[in-house]
């Protein structure tokens, strides 16, 4: 869309963001102000594309997992420009990032909250604010790219953050 909100909900079952088969990598596209919001009522979220909220907010609020997989070069990513946020929420599951996905705004903040575990791929909030909180753990699941980087760093973990053989980076 241009400068209008996408809001998709789905009542049963799960949601997969895929690019359409049309090879531009691109699922969701709120081009200029229009703001982004992916739900689920009983199912999880996979993140098989891109998710670009333009210069609007990105909400991705799955009621069991969320799931931003790499299976193409640029796919798997959310971004934003301008003041758009991002908020990703587990309610009773875990939010896992595979290596190499990403999640990028332009010094806006970015929030990530998981019931169980968050596994990291690569989140630049720039000059922002970051927040991760896990009912269990935040985990860093690649080396692909900087698991955070902002100005400020939240990480309020039930269990812990990072590993003896995996450090937050």
């Amino acid at each position: 869309t241009s400068d209008g909100a996408i809001v998709l909900d789905v009542d049963a079952g799960n949601l997969t963001v895929t690019d359409g088969g049309d090879a531009d990598d691109l699922g969701v596209s709120a081009v200029g102000t229009g703001n982004i919001l992916l739900t689920t009522d009983t199912g999880a979220i996979a993140l098989q594309s891109v998710v670009n909220g333009g210069t609007g907010n990105v909400s991705v609020l799955a009621e069991t997992n969320v799931t931003q997989e790499v299976v193409a070069a640029d796919v798997g990513h959310i971004t934003t420009s301008g003041t758009g946020t991002v908020d990703v929420e587990a309610v009773t599951g875990s939010i896992t990032m595979t290596d190499g996905a990403t999640t990028t705004t332009a010094d806006a903040n970015i929030r990530y909250e998981a019931a169980v575990d968050i596994k990291l791929g690569g989140i630049e909030a720039g000059t922002a604010a970051v927040s991760l909180v896990a009912g269990r753990n935040v985990l860093d699941n690649g080396d692909a790219h900087t698991d955070v980087t902002a100005s400020d760093l939240r990480i309020n973990a039930g269990t812990g953050a990072g590993e003896s053989d995996a450090h937050l980076d």
